[in-house]
């Protein structure tokens, strides 16, 4: 039973140790079987007339196991959730086209934040005297330094990437779900075909 169970893969892990995960593609057993299409969550025998309705939710979305994303936990130092337990750790989802793009963006500002602050601290410590906006700035304690190696070890390098081309994905899936309705998806699809053929 568990072969015909949408299943997910992990994207990475955002600067807040964040995991998220995108729909992995079915198993072979599930795509040659007409009794899978009946369990499973991917429609396999979908019809025109079904326009959307059987799509399963989940599998146009990237879930996430962490902190999640919002205008307040950008704004959150990241001293603050190094002293966090796994106890604020909450499964979430995030669906649309502009909610991926945004978490996308999220990801990457948090990543370039966790090592700008790590770069500040290096910078810091070697000239004690750093000042901004003419005030000498505090030394960062130890305690700081390591939670910050920690957020910037922890951002993996791709998975802002990853997330805008699942974005994509679905900003493509519902472009070509618009021209399908339209009557003109079909041509689209063989041109794609054979561009990437060729």
């Amino acid at each position: 039973m568990s072969k015909t169970r949408i299943r997910f893969t992990s994207l990475g892990r955002d600067a807040h140790g964040t995991e998220y995960y995108s729909p992995a593609p079915p198993p072979d057993e599930l795509l040659q079987s007409s009794a899978g299409s009946a369990t499973s969550g991917f429609p396999l025998d979908r019809k025109d007339s079904d326009d959307g309705v059987r799509d399963y939710p989940l599998s146009w979305c990237i879930i996430g196991h962490g902190r999640r994303p919002d205008a307040a936990a950008a704004v959150k130092r990241e001293d603050d959730s190094a002293a966090s337990g796994d106890d604020d750790k909450d499964w979430f989802v995030v669906r649309g086209v502009d909610e991926l793009d945004a978490l996308a963006e999220w990801v990457d500002l948090s990543a370039r934040h966790a090592e700008h602050q790590l770069r500040l601290a290096q910078f810091q410590l070697e000239h004690p005297k750093t000042k901004t906006n003419g005030v000498v700035r505090a030394p960062p304690t130890a305690a700081e330094v390591t939670a910050y190696e920690r957020a910037a070890a922890r951002a993996d390098d791709g998975l802002p990437d990853a997330l805008r081309q699942f974005a994509d994905a679905v900003k493509w899936r519902a472009e070509l779900a618009r021209r399908e309705q339209e009557g003109e998806g079909a041509g689209v699809m063989a041109e794609r075909t054979r561009a990437h053929k060729a």
